[in-house]
């Protein structure tokens, strides 16, 4: 039986209570929410209370890798250098969940920007998720680089690579973006 491992820092944060009628307050740990909210599952479900800022994974190949939190350049980041050596080339999913959306808009530059590395796997209409299959082991000779920034993608390289992604996107998702 597989296992799922779901990282989060369980922290809550005033947005959440729009969304879950849960009595807590900023910075309250909710994993005993979680933990009561995957009911049925709880028994595939191995949950973590991680900063994933400073995380490796120790655990082994990766074949699925979902991912909600990288939307910034720092988690983008640490993601990828703290699960990307566990993905298996031709075939790991990494499906990321806020693709399209615009302040996420590092994720279409850094994955689009890689053909050789990266290849869009599914596409989903009028949905912000995407998902990439790994072509060659992200370290070393030929993989991506530590540390993406905006700076390495200077103003007409970027915007080269959104218009270009726009260009092959549905309506329904070129309004997401």
């Amino acid at each position: 039986q597989a296992t799922i491992h779901s990282f989060d820092l369980f922290r809550w944060e005033p947005y959440m209570s729009a969304v879950a009628n849960e009595p807590l307050s900023e910075g309250d740990d909710f994993l005993p929410v979680y933990r009561k909210e995957i009911g049925d599952y709880a028994r595939f479900i191995e949950p973590h209370k991680q900063d994933l800022m400073n995380y490796t994974w120790n655990g082994g190949p990766i074949e699925l890798l979902f991912v909600d939190s990288a939307k910034t350049w720092e988690l983008l980041n640490a993601e990828l250098r703290g699960f990307g050596n566990h993905l298996i080339p031709g075939f790991s999913r990494v499906i990321l969940q806020d693709f399209r959306y615009p302040w996420s808009h590092c994720l279409p530059l850094v994955f689009d920007s890689r053909p050789d590395v990266w290849m869009e796997a599914e596409v989903l209409d009028d949905a912000c998720t995407a998902a990439f299959i790994p072509l060659r082991p992200l370290g070393g000779p030929g993989g991506i680089q530590p540390d993406y920034s905006e700076d390495c993608f200077p103003l007409a390289s970027a915007e080269h690579l959104l218009r270009k992604r726009m260009a092959r996107e549905s309506l329904g998702n070129q309004n997401l973006l």
